[in-house]
């Protein structure tokens, strides 16, 4: 679930405010990756969880069109994820979302041709559900983190 967050940092030395233009990557409704690093965290914080996902099936690419299953969720979204050099480190974000569709979920397909010109990366397919969740930081760059994602 991709979103805009509004991030509050509990530590009783520092507490930061991010406005709620701050890009956030949320996974399973539970966990929270946020800022630069997400794209580098990605791997490493779907590695370490171990949900079985439902809603979203029989998900197919043919000649542009993306085909799935939704029997629950809003949306579906679908990211264009490439391996970039970063600008002004000698270093390459792996996973870095590029570009993203946004589909209804229960129109079951949805037209992603302009995700794949020139492209050699990964598509990630993702069904939203809106509401109110409390998330848990899955950033090895931050302390405590407490999200809320509307």
């Amino acid at each position: 679930m991709l979103h805009s967050s509004v991030l509050r940092n509990y530590d009783l030395n520092m507490s930061i405010d991010y406005c709620d233009c701050l890009p956030s990557l949320v996974i399973d409704g539970q966990g929270l990756l946020t800022g630069s690093s997400q794209g580098l965290e990605l791997s490493n914080a779907l590695s370490q969880r171990s949900t079985a996902y439902t809603g979203l099936s029989e998900i197919e690419l043919h000649n542009g069109s993306l085909t799935w299953q939704a029997s629950q969720g809003d949306r579906v979204s679908v990211w264009r994820t490439e391996a970039i050099e970063h600008p002004n480190r000698n270093r390459t974000h792996p996973t870095l979302a590029t570009d993203m569709m946004q589909f209804n979920a229960s129109n079951g397909s949805g037209n992603v041709s302009g995700l794949l010109g020139n492209f050699n990366g990964s598509l990630v397919v993702i069904l939203e559900r809106a509401g109110t969740y409390q998330l848990v930081s899955d950033s090895t760059n931050y302390g405590e983190w407490i999200g809320i994602v509307r």
